[in-house]
C-alpha cells in the first residue's frame, strides 16, 4: 500500500539537492527561509520617507519575512557632525519626510500588513492621535 502522506524535504534537503547559495539570484532572505531561520528586516532608520518605504516593503515582502521594523531616524541633528549646505538639506529632507503627517499616512497603508511591526519612534506619534498599537 502507498503512504497518502509524503514528507516534504526540509529546507537543507533542498539546498542540499540543488546546491543552492545566498546570491544575487537567491537574496539572503530566501536563503535564510530556507535554512529555517526567521527573518527580520529594519527599515530603521527611515530615510527616503513613506513612497519609498512602502517600496522597500512591497520588494522585502517577496521575500516571505517574519518581521519588517519601521522606525523613525531619531535625534537627526544631533547626530550628524558634518553641518554642510548639502548635508543641512539632507537632514531638512529627512525631517520633512517623518512629519506626522506622513507617519499617520504610512501607518494607514500598512496597517494591516501581518509582518510590520512599528518602533517606538513611531509609536510615539501614533499615541499622539489616539492610536494604540499592540504587538
Amino acid at each position: 500500500m502507498t503512504p497518502i502522506y509524503k514528507a516534504q524535504p526540509t529546507g537543507d534537503q533542498i539546498i542540499a539537492d540543488l546546491d543552492i547559495k545566498a546570491t544575487e539570484e537567491v537574496p539572503e532572505t530566501m536563503y535564510a527561509e530556507l535554512r529555517g531561520f526567521a527573518r527580520s528586516v529594519s527599515v530603521e532608520p527611515m530615510l527616503a520617507g513613506v513612497e519609498e518605504t512602502l517600496r522597500v516593503v512591497d520588494n522585502v515582502s517577496l521575500c516571505n519575512p517574519d518581521t519588517v521594523w519601521i522606525g523613525k531616524m531619531n535625534k537627526v541633528r544631533l547626530r550628524v557632525s558634518d553641518k554642510t549646505p548639502e548635508i543641512m538639506r539632507a537632514i531638512e529632507n529627512v525631517e520633512l519626510d517623518q512629519r506626522d503627517d506622513e507617519i499617520l499616512r504610512l501607518y494607514q497603508s500598512l496597517k494591516d500588513v501581518p509582518f510590520v511591526r512599528w518602533k517606538d519612534s513611531i509609536k510615539v506619534v501614533l499615541k499622539n492621535y489616539g492610536i494604540e498599537v499592540y504587538e
